[in-house]
């Protein structure tokens, strides 16, 4: 049986150690599914359940619409293609606090 693919929008990337990513961590631990996270604030993820992330803040959406750079950053469980995002975006279009930080 295929794994149910879910994908949760949330304020905050889904971390085992806040609040609300416990939270909704907890609901899908031990169940067969598949779990993506859209997330709206500065952070990195740090969990075992979800393995795909895409980082959307307001300051990365009101530069993309004014320097017309590439809106939001994919983030797979390699936390390094997370930075690597980050730096690209920070060294080819200007973007203080390397996009999302801060």
């Amino acid at each position: 049986m295929k794994p149910l693919r879910v994908l949760l929008i949330t304020r905050e990337c889904l971390r085992s150690d806040s609040n609300e990513g416990n939270t909704l961590l907890n609901l899908f631990e031990g169940l067969p599914v598949k779990v993506s996270n859209i997330y709206c604030k500065p952070g990195l993820p740090n969990n075992d359940i979800c393995k795909d992330y895409f980082q959307l803040t307001d300051k990365i959406v009101l530069r993309a619409l004014l320097k017309g750079m590439p809106m939001g950053c994919r983030v797979k469980a390699d936390i390094n293609a997370f930075i690597r995002c980050h730096l690209f975006l920070s060294l080819h279009h200007s973007v203080p606090n390397g996009g999302g930080f801060g």
